[in-house]
């Protein structure tokens, strides 16, 4: 899911895995999109998570391969 709010030009992506299994190595293309810097993640310690995901990731080929944890949503800004 994309949202953009025209005013700020901010583009945020919510990514979720309703699954009992953690999809790893996920692929999403996002044409036009550098980078996404995570906002917030429902796996995080601070929620009683398991994952610290505060790192940004860079396109690979236009692509990012996220890891999503099971029963989980994944929220970025994308650059």
């Amino acid at each position: 899911f994309k949202r953009a709010d025209m005013e700020s030009g901010q583009n945020v992506i919510a990514v979720f895995n309703f699954s009992d299994e953690a999809q790893d190595g996920f692929d999403i293309n996002l044409p036009g999109v550098k980078a996404l810097t995570p906002l917030i993640s429902s796996d995080e310690k601070t929620y009683g998570g398991n994952s610290e995901y505060r790192k940004i990731l860079v396109a690979d080929d236009g692509g990012f391969k996220l890891n999503i944890p099971a029963y989980s949503g994944l929220l970025f800004e994308a650059e």
